[in-house]
């Protein structure tokens, strides 16, 4: 649980009591009154929290770096930290040590046949032998996808716009309609183009 969670960027401060916030309008609706000024600015994004011993266990946990394959493949998904992904985007530390960002081996295909763009984005194709599943990077988040069938698997890196639609809010997966079938279709045509450039 969550008791104090205090913000901080530039030279501004913000601390909340997350009990009082949720259940108090006296207190939430005046949270400018307890932003402050402070002597020596902060780089970037700053979150610190006061929490349970369990939550902090949790954060660890949740944040180990993680290759491992499980033999169940919907399990795959709960192999990667959360952090896995945000490579180039945010740089993650706990306790003072970097966190891993890049992908996890499931998300990287092991055999790239083509590298394209996709509305702006890039997609590659190919095959994945450590678990034949394709992926989207949805701005740093990833989100497991089922291959496309006869082994081919696709990773598209959604950096640009809105060319598919994940689930809401938690965007474990995306929602298979006009868009995702407009991108198997992309993904379809390329590599039947990609093969009759090589018979």
């Amino acid at each position: 649980m969550v008791q104090v969670t205090t913000f901080s960027s530039g030279r501004l401060e913000l601390t909340i009591d997350t009990k009082l916030w949720w259940s108090e309008p006296d207190y939430y609706s005046v949270w400018f009154e307890r932003v402050v000024t402070l002597d020596q600015p902060v780089t970037g994004l700053r979150i610190a929290v006061s929490c349970s011993p369990e939550l902090v266990k949790a954060l660890h946990d949740s944040l180990t770096q993680k290759d491992q394959i499980y033999s169940f493949t919907d399990r795959i998904y709960k192999s990667a930290s959360p952090a896995q992904g945000y490579q180039d985007i945010l740089e993650i530390t706990l306790n003072s040590q970097k966190v891993r960002t890049s992908l996890p081996a499931w998300a990287r295909l092991s055999d790239r046949l083509i590298s394209t763009t996709y509305k702006g984005n890039k997609l590659e194709i190919g095959y994945n032998d450590t678990a034949l599943r394709s992926s989207v990077l949805w701005y740093g988040q990833l989100i497991l996808q089922r291959g496309l069938g006869n082994y081919f698997d696709f990773h598209l890196q959604v950096t640009t716009g809105r060319p598919v639609n994940p689930l809401s809010p938690s965007r474990a997966g995306i929602i298979e309609d006009a868009a995702y079938n407009e991108l198997l279709a992309f993904i379809k045509l390329i590599i039947i183009r990609n093969l009759r450039l090589h018979l």
